[in-house]
């Protein structure tokens, strides 16, 4: 497992709707195959056409 990893954020909903933006996910702490603890940096940008 990469230490991040980039995901995409598409759509939403309330103050949220039409907007577009990119998720870090980066591993904070790691043991064995079933604890993992994650840290989570979203930006966000609102599109309007």
């Amino acid at each position: 497992m990469s230490k991040t990893r980039d995901i995409s954020v598409i759509g939403g909903t309330g103050d949220f709707f039409m907007s577009r933006g990119v998720a870090t996910l980066m591993t904070d702490a790691f043991e064995g195959d079933v604890y993992f603890r994650l840290c989570v940096d979203v930006k966000l940008y609102e599109c309007w056409p």
